[in-house]
Parts: structure tokens; sequence; C-alpha cells
């Protein structure tokens, strides 16, 4: 009995530090947690700041948006998390493209990612 216990704490201990930084916001994301702001500007601090000075046009929930595809959250999972449809998410990454411009042909998502 000893060691079950031992042994499910081992392995409760091995799973939290086997997980990147990312992989715990993205947790506390998809949970609806609202301290995900403050880990994310841990982990990239100066993505926020960047974002809004690339336009002014953006507002909260822009960069909120804009955070998640940092994150790598798709469509699905954006209009998951922010209780929206699918067609309202892709409307909301269209105009943000269009704030930002970014061109047509690049991939927003992947704009997001390698954004610095």
């Amino acid at each position: 009995m000893n060691n079950l216990v031992t042994h499910n704490f081992t392995n409760s201990q091995e799973q939290f530090y086997n997980t990147s930084p990312t992989q715990n916001l993205k947790s506390l994301i998809e949970k609806g947690d609202l301290h995900f702001l403050s880990e994310f500007n841990e982990i990239f601090p100066d993505f926020i700041s960047k974002i809004k000075s690339a336009s002014s046009k953006l507002n909260a929930m822009d960069i909120k948006f804009c955070v998640l595809l940092k994150m790598g959250f798709t469509t699905k999972e954006i209009a998951s998390v922010t209780k929206s449809t699918v067609r309202a998410v892709q409307s909301r990454k269209y105009r943000i493209r269009k704030r930002l411009d970014v061109p047509n042909d690049e991939d927003l998502n992947l704009f997001m990612v390698t954004f610095s």
C-alpha cells in the first residue's frame, strides 16, 4: 500500500515537472483561469506591448485572440475557450489580419507564432 501511494505521488511529480510552461499556460487558458495573462507575460514578456505598438486599432478582445493564436490554439479551440462560434472566430481573425496589415497569402496563425 505504501508503495502505491509513493508511486502515485512520484508519477504526479514527474507529470508536473515534465510539462513545459506553455503547456501549463494552455491548461490555464482552457480552464478559464484569469491568471493566464500574468503567466503569459512571464513566458513572452514583450509580445503584448509589441502587438499593441504594431496597431493602435486592436482592442482588448483582439489582443486576447492574438495571445491565443501565439499559444497555437486552433480556430475551434479559440471558439471553445471564448464560448463563441467558429464563424465569429474567423471574423475576428479577419479583422485582426486587416488591423495588423498581414498579407492575405501569409498564415495569421504562423504570423502570431513567429511575431516577436
